[in-house]
């Protein structure tokens, strides 16, 4: 039966956590700090017609966590960063992701397909 060495079965498991440390970064042009905090709807607009939203979509975010308060409803699950895109998943649902135009840390933008209609919305963070 081939053998290995101490050293190697070392440079083999060092070499796995680099890989998953890496596959785990974000990569996001985002600083997922800014997301932090309770975020409310300023401007809502359909892309192509320039309707205008005015349903509710309050967001929370902590740590790894978010919730939206829709009004009638919440959403609540787990979300990350990645290149571009906010991805979440709801309790119990399939991943969501949006676009990120601009997040700095007052300030959101993002972009997202409901039923076949881009939207924009615009959110500000709540002191």
């Amino acid at each position: 039966m081939f053998m290995r060495s101490p050293k190697s079965i070392v440079y083999y498991l060092m070499l796995i956590v680099c890989c998953v440390s890496i596959i785990s970064c974000s990569n996001s042009p985002f600083n997922a700090e800014y997301l932090v905090g309770e975020w409310k709807v300023q401007t809502w607009v359909v892309e192509n017609t320039g309707e205008t939203r005015t349903s509710r979509m309050d967001m929370s975010f902590e740590e790894k966590k978010y919730s939206i308060d829709y009004g009638r409803e919440t959403e609540q699950g787990v979300y990350w960063l990645m290149g571009e895109f906010l991805h979440t998943i709801e309790k119990g649902a399939q991943e969501k992701k949006v676009k990120l135009v601009e997040l700095s840390q007052d300030t959101m933008i993002m972009l997202m397909n409901r039923g076949g209609e881009i939207e924009r919305v615009l959110l500000t963070k709540e002191e």
